[in-house]
């Protein structure tokens, strides 16, 4: 096991300004471009602060869901949350579940069943999936 770190890198875009006449108006935005790159701990390259650190072999990964969520006021897309880390096996199996689009409770057994921490917040009433990514710890290079 070594320890690693994960960075995402992604473009920030406004798809519908705020109305100034609705004061409960929260507009809509994007996350596009997602890269993400994996790098052991010890590497020198300054890249920023990574978003996860963990332990893990080098043949294992990360699942990355993204999906858009909201509210009655608003409402963003390409946000993600980040699974793992486990092996490809495991990783390939929560994808699949995943882009099944099960509801809540089908996908806390399957997580539960694979062992894999974690909430699925790409599933309620404002959330939509967009894609899940198996991303391969192994591999320095920007993944998208």
């Amino acid at each position: 096991m070594k320890q690693y770190k994960l960075y995402v890198e992604s473009d920030h875009i406004t798809t519908r300004e705020i109305d100034e006449n609705d004061e409960w108006d929260a507009g809509e935005d994007a996350y596009i471009n997602h890269q993400v790159r994996i790098l052991p701990s010890d590497h020198k390259e300054n890249v920023g602060h990574p978003d996860k650190t963990f332990l893990a072999k080098p043949t294992d990964a990360i699942v990355m869901v993204i999906y858009g969520t909201g509210c009655t006021f608003g409402h963003t897309d390409g946000v993600h949350t980040l699974l793992g880390p486990m092996s490809k096996k495991t990783a390939e199996k929560l994808k699949n579940a995943i882009d099944a689009r099960g509801d809540s409770g089908a996908m806390y057994e399957t997580m539960k069943k694979l062992k894999v921490e974690g909430y699925p917040c790409w599933i309620g009433y404002f959330e939509q999936l967009d894609r899940v990514l198996v991303l391969n710890v192994g591999d320095s290079s920007w993944q998208s």
